[in-house]
């Protein structure tokens, strides 16, 4: 066996089944939030923000503006479309922020 033998072996390539952009479904969710190429469950949301939940990627950090895509609803009133909104607190597992640009209400 010879010092660079790694160099030749070829590995297989990871195969993930879980996809980025479709999260697990949540009885809790309200909708959800897109940034970038990734999808969260909302856990609950207000005029003023939102909690995302379960977040456990380092996309962003606390006190970061972000652009988003938002779908979500709650007792009749409805937000989507784009937005822009703040990282106000990052927990473990969750993660809210407020809204600076709010999509249009349905």
């Amino acid at each position: 066996m010879g010092v660079f033998d790694f160099i030749k072996t070829k590995q297989a390539p990871k195969v993930s089944n879980v996809s980025v952009n479709s999260p697990r479904p949540n009885a809790n969710s309200r909708g959800t939030v897109t940034v970038d190429k990734f999808t969260f469950n909302v856990r609950d949301y207000s005029l003023k923000g939102f909690i995302l939940e379960p977040y456990d990627e380092k996309i962003l950090a606390k006190g970061q503006k972000f652009k988003c895509s938002v779908s979500l609803s709650k007792d009749g009133h409805s937000y989507n479309g784009r937005a822009e909104a703040m990282v106000t607190k990052i927990t473990s597992g969750a993660l809210a922020a407020t809204f600076t640009i709010k999509p249009s209400s349905n």
